[in-house]
């Protein structure tokens, strides 16, 4: 398969063509959060907080569904993206149902 050459929080990394830009900072050491591709995790919906900032590109993508390409200059780290991130986890934890009650787990 191919490879292609892009940019990961200012690493230069190289990954196989088809694969996502997750995958690619995965296989070469840079943490993304993310709740996809967790299995002990039921899917229903992407969790938003594998985002991340394209050069070039005005939104926000997620870094499971943006594919690899040459050149590509991709950030997690930008206050927009951290901000973003942040919402999604306080979307995600508002749907908690109460598993403990004041710190404590109910018996």
């Amino acid at each position: 398969m191919a490879l292609v050459k892009l940019n990961i929080n200012g690493k230069e990394i190289t990954a196989e063509a088809g694969k996502t830009v997750l995958e690619a900072a995965l296989e070469n050491g840079i943490e993304i959060p993310h709740l996809c591709f967790d299995k002990r995790l039921e899917v229903y919906a992407g969790c938003g907080l594998c985002i991340i900032e394209i050069e070039g590109q005005p939104k926000i993508a997620r870094s499971c569904a943006t594919y690899v390409a040459d050149g590509l200059v991709v950030r997690s780290d930008t206050p927009k993206v951290i901000e973003a991130r942040n919402n999604a986890l306080n979307l995600l934890v508002s749907q908690h149902i109460g598993d403990c009650t004041e710190g404590h787990p109910v018996p």
